[in-house]
């Protein structure tokens, strides 16, 4: 039995061409000369693709109807002159017309089925070639398969054979052999085949793989007797006094190997071909792209020979007929050939997911979907200029493609996210004087029962994390002052009827100016139950108070009021003037669209990251609380919040709680390393269900282990192409319940545009046919003629 598989590569450029009209990727995999098309097309949030769409549509009619299609019109419409428009034209050009007219759904008029008509004619006339990609024309197949399939004539020389087609197209082909395998292979060592096809322009590359089987008993004589006469060499050489029998040992080492595998049934021994065809549009470009192929197959010690005077029976041997007339096969046990498939790598295609990008083994579309993990937050992580910001942007575009209800609010502490936020029309946040987040917010969650943990406590620890953060670097609380201050804060809360219970915190929250007036009461020395200002709901609170600060003596309300009077000099930088003013007041940022960018360059100071990132995060969490639809959190830079004790406690309280609220954190770090410092950063890790591992400068022992990376994989990622040297980035993907993959990172050209923001949306459309000038912004239009008006200027110079 004999089994063939056959694969055509082209190479990145031939694999992703654009679809401009629909912004998209077509993804092609040739096998038995059939060619299934797998596409992702994007074009306002509509994605083809996850499980294969099948589009057919049959059309009947039968002669008869064509025949009278004339005479029944004219009948419908009278003779009032519209039999003569009908009868000068023909019968299909009639049918075609009346069929447009009913599929509109119009009135018959003599009128309408002539302005049909018209239509009808003009597109027979037309230039266009009237291709749609779905119905399987002739014209619409490969030119390189079809001159493979059925060339008209085919002329052989020695080390080629050049295929001619109808009107004149013709293509060069050669087939080569592998001459001598290479004693050790890794798995994949045929990937970078697969992966990429050849560099040179107007190459194409083929390989068949031809599997004969071997009977079992029958290779199993061959291997003792092969043993037996081994042996002998090796005794024979120690006897005449020759020590080199290195080679002899591996050899019966390897088939000992063999032996033990078939005697226990663990493996099987097969005759394995692989036949490569390089296919190209001239002689010097196929000279070009064999040597490209020597090379590649040299660095796995393959060495590649082409088949001189074979080449017609080489034809025969490739797909589709797969007659194998060379028979160059290698035997090999199963280990050995798996080595050899690509195509067992794994992938995950989620049908309401974002293509993330394509498999470099297989090519294969890598789609996720984050909320259909059992955690919703991703990592991606990687050195400056490996791509992590890119394939962040990239998977933020693709989702609010795909999904119009998906919010997406970005934590950007140095502006890097603003080219995308303007080209989506999303809502930019410049945190500075003039905006202003209130840390003390509290919002009401509707339904108590969907939420984990007590909100009010969760609260309350957020903004004692803050002002413990200020307080970093300057001096260390005491425990004392820690109490104090806590009490202030829910003394605060208490005097705007907020409490544990949920139904009060609809109410208008307390703000910086609350805490620091209650801390100047308590520095009085009076107790709470005389100095708080509370609402009538919230009374009972108040002999609550009394019993927890109840007052035994002069000495200890004393030393209350001492420690309230250090806290509150301690926080004079928030009161108006200070430097951190800005945070003391109601929260006058309103959120007016679905995508947010929280822009944080103007306030990153160095000492300021952490905090403010700490207070955008914590108010963006209370919003994920109340929020009813999905939710994407972007936080770039992310290695100041995990630097940050506070903040890290917040991001580690929000990355085990997301889920619940329908929210996902995506993190974007420089090194995976960053992770395994503190147990609660590593505790974020692991609450990660999507990890992208973008180029690294080194990996640390410890993430290794967290990744359960083997050594082929640390090197690729140490190894990866950045995406500042290249059209494309490359990535080890991992998700849950799927595993690990070697991904390419890949957008088409209105995706860069919109991504990188070199070039205004509306121009790249306008220029490349998609829109109509009627279809851009007024407010657009100036800078649109200008660009266009440069870009004419540069063509001509």
């Amino acid at each position: 039995m004999q089994h063939l598989i056959m694969f055509q590569t082209g190479g990145i450029a031939s694999m992703t061409k654009s679809v401009y009209a629909l912004f998209g990727f077509e993804w092609v995999v040739n096998t038995y000369g059939v060619w299934p098309s797998f596409g992702l097309l994007f074009g306002g949030a509509m994605i083809l693709g996850a499980a294969g769409i099948a589009i057919s549509e049959v059309l009947s009619q039968d002669g008869r109807q064509s025949a009278t299609a004339g005479t029944t019109l004219s009948s419908m419409l009278g003779s009032n002159g519209s039999k003569t428009s009908v009868d000068t034209a023909d019968d299909d050009v009639v049918t075609e017309a009346a069929r447009r007219l009913q599929q509109s759904d119009e009135t018959i008029t003599q009128e309408k089925l002539s302005h049909y008509i018209e239509n009808v004619k003009r597109d027979q006339n037309s230039d266009q070639n009237g291709r749609t990609g779905v119905i399987n024309d002739p014209i619409e197949r490969s030119e390189s398969a079809g001159l493979a399939v059925s060339p008209e004539r085919i002329i052989e020389s020695k080390s080629y054979i050049k295929r001619l087609g109808d009107q004149g197209a013709e293509k060069y082909a050669r087939s080569l052999i592998i001459a001598d395998y290479p004693s050790r292979v890794a798995p994949g060592w045929l990937d970078k085949l697969f992966t990429n096809g050849l560099s040179v322009n107007g190459t194409e590359l083929r390989l068949s793989y031809h599997i004969f089987p071997r009977d079992s008993d029958k290779m199993q004589q061959k291997l003792n007797v092969r043993a037996t006469r081994l042996t002998s060499q090796i005794r024979r050489k120690k006897s005449d006094g020759k020590l080199n029998t290195i080679e002899e040992e591996n050899q019966l080492q390897h088939v000992e190997r063999l032996r033990e595998g078939l005697t226990e049934g663990s493996t099987k021994l097969f005759d394995f071909g692989v036949y490569f065809e390089i296919l190209a549009d001239d002689e010097d470009t196929l000279k070009e792209g064999t040597q490209e192929l020597k090379q590649i197959l040299s660095q796995v010690n393959a060495k590649v020979t082409t088949l001189y005077d074979r080449q017609l029976q080489a034809q025969q041997s490739m797909a589709p007929l797969a007659n194998d007339q060379i028979r160059n096969t290698q035997i090999m046990d199963l280990d050995a050939l798996g080595t050899a498939f690509p195509f067992t790598d794994r992938s995950v295609v989620e049908s309401t997911g974002v293509l993330m990008g394509f498999h470099m083994s297989t090519n294969a579309p890598i789609v996720v979907d984050r909320f259909e993990q059992s955690g919703h937050n991703m990592l991606i992580s990687g050195k400056i200029g490996s791509g992590k910001s890119y394939l962040a942007k990239l998977t933020l575009w693709r989702r609010l493609m795909m999904d119009p209800e998906t919010e997406v609010l970005i934590i950007d502490p140095v502006g890097g996210f603003s080219d995308v936020v303007e080209a989506v029309d999303g809502q930019r946040v410049t945190i500075d004087g003039r905006s202003r987040i209130n840390p003390l917010d509290i919002k009401q969650v509707d339904n108590i029962d969907d939420v984990e943990g007590d909100p009010y406590d969760d609260k309350i620890r957020s903004v004692m994390g803050l002002f413990e953060s200020h307080f970093q670097g300057k001096r260390e609380l005491s425990k004392e002052e820690e109490g104090v201050l806590r009490r202030a804060i829910r003394y605060a809360y208490l005097e705007r009827g907020i409490t544990k219970d949920v139904s009060t915190h609809n109410q208008q929250s307390p703000v910086i100016q609350d805490v620091l007036d209650v801390l100047a009461r308590m520095a009085n020395g009076s107790p709470p139950g005389e100095f708080l200002n509370v609402p009538e709901t919230v009374q009972s609170e108040i002999t609550t108070i009394n019993t927890e600060t109840s007052i035994e003596d002069r000495e200890q309300a004393e030393r209350l009021a001492d420690y309230a009077q250090s806290v509150l000099l301690g926080l004079e930088e928030f009161k108006k003037g200070g430097q951190r003013a800005n945070l003391n007041g109601d929260t006058n940022v309103h959120l007016q669209d679905r995508v947010v960018q929280f822009d944080l360059s103007s306030v990153a100071d160095g000492s300021n990251e952490g905090l403010i990132m700490h207070i955008v995060l914590d108010w963006l969490f209370q919003r994920a609380k109340a929020n009813t639809g999905k939710m994407v959190v972007m936080i770039d830079e992310a290695h100041y919040m995990l630097g940050h004790e506070q903040a890290l406690d917040m991001l580690n309280l929000f990355s085990r709680h997301s889920r619940h609220y329908g929210s996902g954190l995506t993190l974007i770090s420089q090194t995976v390393d960053e992770f395994m410092t503190d147990p609660k950063a590593k505790e974020i890790y692991d609450q990660c269900d999507i990890r992208a591992l973008m180029r690294h400068q080194d990996i640390g022992e410890e993430a290794i282990d967290a990744l359960d990376l083997t050594p082929r994989e640390r090197d690729f990622v140490l190894q990866a192409q950045a995406g500042n040297s290249a059209d494309y980035s490359e990535s080890l993907l991992s998700v849950s319940d799927a595993g690990k993959m070697r991904m390419r990172v890949m957008s088409n050209d209105f995706e860069h545009h919109v991504i990188d923001g070199d070039m205004n949306v509306w121009a790249f459309l306008y220029d490349n046919d998609l829109i109509d000038w009627g279809d851009i912004p007024d407010h657009e239009e100036q800078a649109v003629e200008q660009i266009l008006n440069m870009n004419a200027s540069s063509a001509l110079s």
